[in-house]
């Protein structure tokens, strides 16, 4: 009986481990560092976020926001050009999207806010897909019918996140060394009984 338990035991802590990463991918997807993307969110107009790091560009670009084809969009040093406007990301603070809208709030090379509102064109007679804005901005980019995901100064969250997920791996892989290490203390008590 004391078998059972303890397997029992092993098998739903390995699945609580299990859940516990994917839960915790799924928060960090917003921020660009979901490894599977598990719960299928997905952001407006069909635009991806990613975190590009010293393992991906140098210079490290930090959050990238990509289109459908994996092209890089809005980013460090993306120049967006609108109408007659025209700047270059220094810094992307936060954004925030509801259906079919996402505004950016950044920060150009002369420290300068902006909002940048992105909507999917309607007419065919235009190449892009996407409608760009460009305003100056002393405002953050809340709206009340938006989610909002704010970048800047977040970093304690987004790396608490990221050790819970490192964490839960751990814990699975700690739980299989005990579940393999007891098979293999019960099969050679079994062998030795037998004898």
């Amino acid at each position: 009986m004391k078998i059972i338990y303890s397997i029992l035991f092993i098998a739903t802590s390995a699945l609580i481990s299990v859940t516990l990463f994917f839960i915790f991918d799924c928060k960090l997807y917003y921020y660009g560092e979901s490894k599977y993307n598990f719960c299928k969110k997905k952001l407006p107009l069909e635009l991806s976020p990613d975190y590009w790091d010293s393992h991906v560009a140098y210079p490290i670009k930090g959050f990238t926001l990509t289109d459908k084809f994996g092209f890089v969009l809005f980013q460090k040093g993306s120049r967006i050009t609108s109408d007659q406007d025209t700047i270059e990301i220094h810094e992307i603070i936060e954004y925030s999207f509801n259906e079919d809208t996402l505004t950016i709030t950044c920060i150009d090379t002369y420290g300068i806010q902006y909002l940048i509102e992105c909507n999917k064109i309607i007419e065919k007679e235009y190449n892009n897909e996407l409608w760009i804005k460009i305003s100056k901005s002393n405002s953050t980019s809340f709206q009340p019918n938006f989610k909002r995901v704010v970048l800047k100064n977040n970093q304690e969250e987004i790396d608490l996140y990221e050790q819970l997920r490192e964490g839960s791996v751990i814990g699975f892989i700690l739980i299989t060394i005990v579940f393999l290490f007891g098979t293999y203390i019960m099969n050679k008590r079994r062998t030795y009984c037998e004898k």
